[in-house]
């Protein structure tokens, strides 16, 4: 049996003749390949010019997977070239199970197959024993949470070591899993690979729609992208169903039976995160998502709360608008003990407007509201907080001045003011910390927040000694985990600053435990990692994608690690 290469032919005969009967092309590629049935030629880089085929490799007396690309057009060659690059780079020590491996020796070579005309190249990749997981869940129908949450932590697995050579492979869908025997998946088919060193920003789209991630759609492809195509992987294969047949929620996840009882809804929750459409949502990295699964399977003996599974953690200041914006909007603020007056029901009206993005119209009420009670500073303070949320910050500190005016001592005024000067003038935003403190009930929760806040501001203008003498002050028996976060980065940020790298690890990691959604520690992690010559890698990953809103101390440890990477 041989299988014709020439791409203008391609005739299978069934005999062991040395050539093509239809064309003359020698079935014997290299002196040593003999391909037997051809596997594919369907896809973006399976067109005429390249083709995926078993073959007998008669040296070794083993089956082989052929891939051959007829044609020196770098649109089908250089996916190749990435493809054994990649795979070259990845198992070139430990070897990765779940990702498809090279044969040894001659991997990559070029041979003419038609007499005269250019060599075609070729990859000789090892077989795997199996089916796709596409045939797979056709044959045995929806899998169990204990098999999708083994088969999540193997693709988990093989696309960390993919990442963290430096690659994406932006087509993971059930077709390129291969499911051999003993329920172990492998990725293969990586014409679709790509380097994350390259200029990646607007490449050409590439991927299959019903797994592809939007951004990754928009010629954009992140890590993240990997996620999400595993996420709607899983969902497939936990429903049995093709992931168009399923609709989406208004929040960008899928609809799926996440209900159904042989499902927990933490894990459902995690499969829902790394498949929302929505970047933002989805872990950073492969290696958090990990920690994430581990997390989740860990849950029967520590029934603890999933704080990570919610929407990205917005900026202190942020947090306390929108907050006290959406508060406002049900209409929970009060200024007095009596029914809902007026002017209450104008703010609440206005912040509705200004959370649907009607800034105008929202402010309108709001500034009626005021002259509804000219003299509530409560008022003044809500506007402020309006004023903030939509970024004019001159008229946010003009509002709080005037309700300062009447309630000088007020630390919830004193702090968020603060906040708000932390846009715009450090050295004021340092003075109103200080104003908070003094006026805050000892070791309540605004006192905590201002003292912690006041050290973050000292560290960004290098008052190193002044953080010391504030963070020294903080009890660091907090129980809120993104407050004991924030003071755990706050003190390796210090250490870190000094050089004293081995508290300053110590710190960060207790800031990760309470709390693995922020970006700072891996940063600082990953900027000591640099400095002492190790492998930072996760670090830095997750560092640099993971999402959240921009602080200028995350922006500069972000460029100082990409600086050091280019």
């Amino acid at each position: 049996m041989a299988q014709c290469l020439n791409t203008y032919c391609l005739h299978w005969q069934d005999n062991d003749a040395m050539f093509c009967d239809q064309c003359g092309c020698p079935f014997y590629i290299d002196e040593r390949l003999v391909a037997t049935r051809l596997l594919s030629q369907k896809g973006l880089f399976s067109t005429e010019r390249s083709q995926t085929a078993e073959a007998f490799d008669v040296d070794t007396q083993q089956t082989v997977i052929l891939r051959v690309v007829d044609s020196e057009d770098p649109l089908y060659v250089d996916p190749l070239l990435h493809a054994v690059r990649a795979l070259q780079k990845i198992h070139s020590g430990k070897k990765v199970p779940g990702i498809m491996q090279l044969v040894d020796g001659d991997s990559y070579f070029t041979y003419p197959i038609r007499p005269d005309e250019p060599a075609a190249h070729f990859m000789v990749a090892r077989k795997v024993e199996g089916i796709s997981l596409t045939e797979w869940i056709q044959k045995n129908g929806a899998i169990s949470e204990e098999l999708a949450k083994n088969w999540l932590k193997q693709l988990l697995n093989a696309v960390d070591a993919l990442h963290h050579e430096g690659y994406l492979h932006r087509d993971i869908k059930p077709d390129n899993i291969i499911v051999t025997d003993d329920l172990q998946l492998v990725l293969v088919d990586f014409d679709t690979i790509f380097c994350l060193s390259d200029s990646y920003w607007k490449t050409p789209r590439i991927g299959t729609g019903a797994y592809m991630a939007p951004e990754q759609s928009s010629g954009n492809p992140l890590p993240t992208s990997d996620l999400y195509s595993i996420g709607r992987t899983i969902i497939e294969a936990l429903t049995g169903k093709f992931p168009l047949e399923l609709a989406r929620y208004p929040n960008e996840c899928v609809v799926w039976d996440r209900e159904a009882p042989r499902l927990s809804k933490p894990f459902t929750e995690l499969i829902d995160r790394l498949a929302n459409k929505n970047l933002l949502f989805r872990p950073p990295a492969a290696s958090v998502a990990l920690t994430y699964l581990s997390e989740v399977e860990a849950i029967p003996a520590r029934k603890r709360y999933w704080r990570w599974l919610s929407a990205p953690i917005m900026t202190t200041a942020a947090a306390i608008f929108a907050v006290s914006l959406t508060i406002a909007a049900v209409g929970s603020f009060a200024l007095s003990q009596q029914v809902q007056s007026d002017s209450e029901r104008l703010i609440a009206e206005g912040n509705q407007l200004i959370l649907q993005g009607d800034t105008r119209e929202g402010l309108l009420l709001l500034e009626e509201a005021v002259e509804l009670a000219p003299d509530s500073e409560e008022v003044r303070a809500k506007l402020a907080i309006a004023y903030a949320f939509i970024r004019d910050f001159e008229s946010a500190i003009e509002n709080y001045k005037i309700a300062l005016e009447v309630e000088p001592k007020n630390a919830q005024y004193l702090y968020e003011i603060a906040n708000v000067y932390e846009e715009v003038n450090l050295q004021e935003s340092i003075f109103y910390y200080m104003e908070a403190v003094e006026n805050s009930e000892a070791d309540s929760s605004i006192q905590l927040e201002s003292l912690n806040n006041l050290a973050r501001v000292y560290l960004l203008t290098d008052q190193l000694q002044k953080a010391e003498e504030v963070l020294s002050r903080i009890d660091t028996h907090i129980e809120d985990p993104i407050t004991r976060m924030t003071v755990f980065k706050n003190l390796g940020w210090l250490n870190y600053e000094r050089a004293n790298y081995d508290i300053a690890i110590e710190q960060l990691n207790q800031a990760l435990e309470a709390d693995a959604t922020f970006p700072d520690p891996y940063c600082l992690l990953a900027l000591i990692q640099q400095h002492r010559g190790e492998d930072n890698y996760n670090d830095r990953a997750t560092c640099v994608f993971l999402n959240a809103p921009p602080k200028p101390e995350v922006t500069a440890w972000r460029e100082e690690l990409n600086r050091v990477a280019d």
